[in-house]
């Protein structure tokens, strides 16, 4: 019976950390996108403001798939 716990327990793990990755990968996505649109060389204030942006468009992306309404964070990005 602790075996199973323990495999479960691996397991759960081994999702969040996939939904983790495959978020920061989605995150990483974005500001790239936003940067490259830049089509210079991205300063430090360039480079944060995507990282925030990219997380906010992210979180409200997960919101919609969580069927929450995500309007205020939209207009945070606007």
């Amino acid at each position: 019976m602790a075996e199973m716990a323990e495999l479960s327990r691996i397991d759960g793990r081994t999702k969040l950390a996939k939904r983790l990755k495959a978020a920061d990968a989605r995150r990483r996505e974005i500001a790239d996108g936003l940067l490259a649109d830049l089509h210079r060389v991205p300063s430090m204030r360039d480079q944060i403001w995507a990282a925030n942006t990219a997380a906010l468009v992210l979180l409200a992306e997960q919101a919609e798939a969580r069927g929450e309404d995500s309007a205020e964070l939209r207009r945070q990005v606007t």
